[in-house]
């Protein structure tokens, strides 16, 4: 009595792809290409998301030096160093504010705000002609 091995069931011979069903193959392929596309709209998602809280975080960085360089502007004028400290601790009230410096025309700088975990922390940073901020960018 003769025994016919089948590749299938041959222990020393594994199964291939290459002999799997053409309906096995479809879903396979349309597994990676779901898995693929998916990936790609999420990534695309993340990156846009991302972009958009970058920009935000540069406007809010901008505004935020404008409104201290016309807060401060009466003050480095007359030259009052004790009024811009105050103001410039008093800048500290906003949690996202990590680095505030006034700076003058020929690069003193003037007065500085800086929080204990800012070196850390990754940030944004707006500067106009007198101020440099830098905001936290909790992404």
């Amino acid at each position: 009595m003769a025994t016919t091995i089948h590749p299938s069931t041959n222990p020393r011979r594994p199964a291939r792809f290459c002999n799997a069903s053409l309906q096995c193959k479809a879903t396979v392929f349309s597994v990676v290409v779901v898995v693929a596309t998916t990936g790609a709209v999420l990534t695309s998602m993340a990156w846009q998301t991302h972009r958009d809280e970058v920009k935000e975080l540069s406007e809010e960085a901008y505004s935020f030096a404008e409104i201290i360089t016309h807060t401060v502007e009466p003050a480095i004028l007359v030259g009052d160093r004790t009024t811009l400290d105050r103001i410039m601790k008093g800048a500290g009230i906003v949690d996202s504010l990590l680095v505030a410096q006034l700076v003058s025309p020929s690069g003193e700088l003037l007065s500085a705000f800086r929080r204990k975990d800012a070196s850390e922390a990754r940030f944004e940073t707006a500067t106009n002609t007198t101020t440099r901020v830098r905001l936290k960018n909790l992404t």
